[in-house]
């Protein structure tokens, strides 16, 4: 980009009479034309968590008057956001010029005369203008529980004067977020080809259970447990995914000609529970509540919460061609 001023000054004498030539020439010329940029986001999250809690009695005898109660319970929570973003930006300048003026005095007869003339010439740059940008994300979050509680190896527990409880509750929480955002722009001059491409996708992988398995149990092995009121084992799961994820992209060109826009989103996730929930009595046990009731519950109520979505907007605005 720059000026150049050139001037020339020729006097000369001719056998008609005089003449005198001034010749003057400026000329003018701004290069903006060309232009690239590119740009990348990406995040990633992963989160792996094994957990064991166990309350038991193993190869022992218990004797209590009052209540005996074993609880296990775990309440694992994992929250992760993994977000993404690139945004590229190009421009150029409205217009570039080539300016020639020329001015010249000539004698055609013994006379002196004169002659005047002009020439301006334009020369439109062709502009050039290319912008990339692309955005992703993406989220892993695995949970893999054992909660146990459980009278085994042929244990004696006796209550005398109350209850003997057995309780397994696992409350196992995964809330996995994800988002990518690409925004790209390309503003172009009076002529050329403007080109914007934008990209923006998220990905979100929660399990519960899938990898080295999950499980709350209850149960008596083996054993002998007497009660003078209730023998209660209960086996609780209340797993629970909540998943968001988003992918969003916005190109845009404009100039006065040429122009291309493209824009791609999108978002999805993939959410699984596996889960064994057990509450029993087995392998030659005895169980006996005097004055109660023996009550054996297995419940599960997990629950999986997603939602996705993927928004894409593309602009060309020129006034000779656009896409």
């Amino acid at each position: 980009s720059g000026t150049i001023e050139d001037t020339v000054t020729d006097q000369k004498q001719d056998v008609f009479g005089d003449l005198v030539s001034d010749l003057l020439r400026t000329t003018t010329f701004t290069d903006n034309s060309g232009g690239s940029t590119t740009a990348i986001g990406v995040g990633v999250s992963d989160n792996d968590v094994t957990n064991t809690v166990q309350s038991y009695i193993d190869q022992s005898y218990l004797t209590a008057t009052l209540d005996v109660t074993l609880h296990a319970e775990s309440v694992m929570e994992i929250y992760t956001a993994g977000i993404a973003g690139a945004i590229t930006v190009v421009t150029r300048s409205q217009s570039d010029e080539l300016e020639d003026i020329t001015e010249g005095g000539l004698a055609n007869d013994r006379d002196n005369g004169e002659a005047f003339v002009r020439d301006t010439t334009t020369v439109d740059q062709r502009n050039s203008q290319t912008t990339i940008a692309g955005a992703g994300a993406g989220t892993g979050n695995y949970i893999d529980n054992q909660v146990v509680s459980y009278v085994t190896g042929q244990s004696l527990v006796e209550s005398t004067a109350g209850s003997v409880a057995l309780f397994a509750k696992d409350a196992s929480h995964i809330i996995g977020d994800a988002g990518g955002v690409g925004v790209s722009a390309a503003i172009g001059g009076t002529t050329g080809t403007s080109k914007s491409f934008a990209v923006g996708a998220a990905i979100a992988v929660n399990e519960i259970g899938n990898r080295d398995g999950h499980s709350v149990e209850s149960y008596i092995e083996d054993s002998e447990v007497q009660a003078a009121d209730d023998v209660t084992l209960e086996a609780v799961s209340s797993a629970v995914i909540e998943s968001f994820t988003i992918g969003g992209a916005f190109s845009a060109v404009f100039g006065q000609s040429g122009g291309l826009a493209g824009s791609g989103a999108g978002a999805g996730s993939y959410n699984t529970i596996e889960t064994t929930t057990e509450a029993s009595i087995h392998t030659s046990s005895d169980v006996t509540a005097a004055n109660g009731d023996v009550v054996v519950v297995a419940q599960d109520t997990s629950e999986v919460t997603a939602e996705a979505g993927g928004y894409a907007v593309a602009i060309a605005i020129a006034k000779k061609g656009a896409t």
